[in-house]
């Protein structure tokens, strides 16, 4: 299963070879033979500038999914990991391709295409917010539920106690947790994967800790999309990513300010377009259990 820019020049139903590597003409038409690199779907889009935030613009691009294995694939479902307070939120829509690999093109990303139903598919990680009430002292030990993880503290400080917690779960191979604010903190669940049942929360302190979670452990949103029941083997799929900035009221005078102050947010979010399928076809009478792949 690969994912390729879209814009070429000509087919790959006559050519093996048809290479379109400028992400800004990947707007639909010929599926070309340039792949979009794993780990790179972010940059598909463009950075966000302050005209950006002010303008808002829709932007919407075209990529391909593929299915070069051997047999056909089943179930095949798509999501966009994120988080709720990302500026950039996308939708995506799943198109058929005529045989000849060719599919609608736009003219360029500010457009939209006609057949096209785009839908929500953000997804976000099993996570929980907590609160250290109070600080541990040096020695402490705190062991925080249901994710097994302990974390010993050296030192009396609030700055120490957050330290550590953000330390030991990043030796965790299933969470890790973030620092929010000075005593505010979140563990994230590193796997992409539904957490069925929300979960209760609890730290144990051996002398002075404090730590309250607020709510459950659980998934905040989730959209995915089922996009094709069968993908036959060079069978391909049209995907339509459309990412639009969250609105953010800002004046002339502000934005006037921001660039004479040389205001740069250089933060990155990281988004991923997470492919799930089967590679073995169920049914209700079926007792064999399915192989399961995934990309991003």
């Amino acid at each position: 299963m690969m994912l390729y820019l879209t814009g070429a020049s000509n087919s790959l139903a006559k050519s093996s070879e048809a290479p379109q590597t400028d992400v800004s003409k990947s707007l639909g038409g010929y599926i070309s033979s340039s792949m979009v690199p794993n780990g790179n779907v972010n940059a598909l889009f463009d950075t966000i500038s302050l005209s950006t935030l002010k303008n808002k613009p829709k932007e919407t691009i075209a990529i391909a999914l593929v299915n070069k294995l051997e047999n056909a694939v089943f179930n095949v479902e798509i999501k966009m990991v994120t988080k709720k307070d990302a500026i950039g939120k996308f939708k995506i829509a799943a198109v058929n391709v005529s045989e000849d690999y060719l599919m609608e093109h736009i003219e360029n990303r500010y457009s939209e295409p006609i057949q096209a139903e785009f839908h929500d598919v953000d997804f976000y990680r099993a996570r929980v917010v907590a609160k250290i009430v109070n600080h541990a002292i040096p020695g402490e030990v705190i062991s925080f539920q249901p994710f097994d993880v302990t974390v010993e503290v050296e030192k009396p400080e609030l700055e120490e106690t957050m330290n550590a917690i953000i330390n030991a779960f990043s030796l965790s191979s299933d969470y890790s947790a973030n620092k929010l604010s000075d005593r505010e903190f979140e563990i994230i669940s590193r796997a992409d994967n539904v957490v069925a049942e929300p979960l209760d929360c609890f730290a144990v302190s051996t002398e002075n800790a404090e730590i309250e979670f607020e709510g459950k452990f659980e998934n905040g949103k989730d959209n995915t999309a089922l996009i094709a029941e069968t993908l036959e083997p060079n069978q391909a799929i049209g995907i339509w990513i459309q990412r639009q900035i969250v609105p953010e009221i800002i004046s002339n005078e502000e934005l006037l300010r921001r660039y004479d102050n040389g205001v740069v947010n250089e933060e990155t979010e990281e988004i991923e377009m997470v492919l799930n399928y089967d590679l073995v076809e169920t049914s209700d009478n079926d007792n064999q259990e399915p192989e399961n792949g995934d990309g991003d």
